[in-house]
């Protein structure tokens, strides 16, 4: 199980998480947690045709999700910063390949507590 707590979107928080805590607030189930993304039109196209990732997305694309729409929205201009940014889905990632990525990421910049 992930060291990372997740805090149910939409649910008004009594705690807040203490300096040094990790905490993400997602859409969560027991099996699966809601991320956003941003992608160029043909790639949304595909994935949304065939409810899987399929070309011309590729696997060795950096990529950055977010576990909040609003966040992911403002992050890429609206859907207008630029073409690769137009459309965002919501993607439900497995909880273990979730957990997975939290314990493989890197962070963009000295983010630590």
């Amino acid at each position: 199980m992930s060291k990372h707590r997740l805090g149910e979107i939409g649910v008004t928080a009594t705690r807040w998480p203490g300096r040094g805590e990790r905490e993400i607030w997602a859409s969560y189930n027991d099996e699966t947690v809601r991320v956003y993304q941003a992608y160029r039109d043909e790639i949304a196209d595909a994935a949304l045709e065939a409810q899987s990732f399929v070309p011309p997305w590729k696997t060795a694309r950096t990529t950055w999700i977010k576990p909040s729409m609003t966040w992911m929205a403002y992050r890429s201009g609206w859907a207008k910063k630029d073409k690769g940014q137009s459309r965002i889905l919501a993607v439900d990632l497995k909880r273990e390949w979730f957990d997975w990525l939290l314990e493989h990421a890197v962070l963009a910049q000295d983010q630590g507590p």
